[in-house]
């Protein structure tokens, strides 16, 4: 199906907003994204109504465009689902996973082990494997919004991948291998202290740089 031309404009600007080119806790306003985007005004105002139902934004009618704030409360909320929806799609609909997409991601993971590369690609590849196995659309509708909400956090935290990733790395492999076995109630809990480690390391770095509204 051919994307529309709403569907591309919310695609630019979310990119814009999650890897905080839009700067959290700033106002801009319609004209200046109607800028960005290159295009008409329609397209744009439905891209941010779509924007402002997914949480990234707030409309203010004569005040204009709010880009959400990032805070410890916001990363704990997404976190909290992140941990629902993630360990469950795991534990209920692992067995969709197909084996050989696992047992390559697992070969590439374990081929970068101690060379110092970037490991984001391959945990991303493991979420898609994750999310992907999902049937329920609502569900993983949910879990991918989530996702780039978690991607926001971190980027607006200033946390790399690679320094958010540091303590997981090496749960990775054993994650990928418990799905590989069938072990979806133990892979499962793997994924929730994953995701734990994940969150400490961000707001970690949130503290860090300040950010202490809760």
């Amino acid at each position: 199906m051919k994307e529309s031309l709403k569907d591309r404009v919310y695609g630019k600007l979310l990119e814009k907003m999650i890897c905080c080119e839009l700067e959290p806790n700033s106002f801009i306003t319609e004209d200046r994204l109607i800028e960005m985007a290159g295009t008409s005004r329609t397209p744009v105002r439905e891209a941010l109504h779509k924007l402002e139902e997914d949480r990234f934004i707030k409309i203010f009618p004569k005040r204009g465009i709010y880009i959400c704030e990032i805070t410890p409360r916001s990363l704990r909320e997404v976190f909290e689902i992140r941990k629902l929806t993630e360990p469950f799609i795991i534990r209920t609909y692992g067995y969709r996973i197909p084996a050989e997409d696992v047992t390559g991601l697992i070969n590439e993971t374990e081929a970068m082990t101690g060379t110092g590369q970037d490991p984001s690609d391959t945990e991303e590849r493991l979420l898609d494997l994750i999310l992907n196995a999902c049937s329920n659309e609502h569900l993983k509708d949910t879990a991918e919004r989530m996702r780039r909400h978690s991607t926001r956090i971190r980027i607006g935290s200033g946390l790399s991948a690679a320094d958010c990733s540091g303590e997981i790395r090496s749960k990775e492999t054993e994650l990928l291998q418990l799905i590989l076995e069938r072990r979806y109630e133990e892979a499962s809990a793997l994924r929730a202290e994953m995701l734990e480690t994940e969150e400490a390391n961000v707001l970690s770095a949130m503290m860090k740089a300040g950010k202490h509204e809760f």
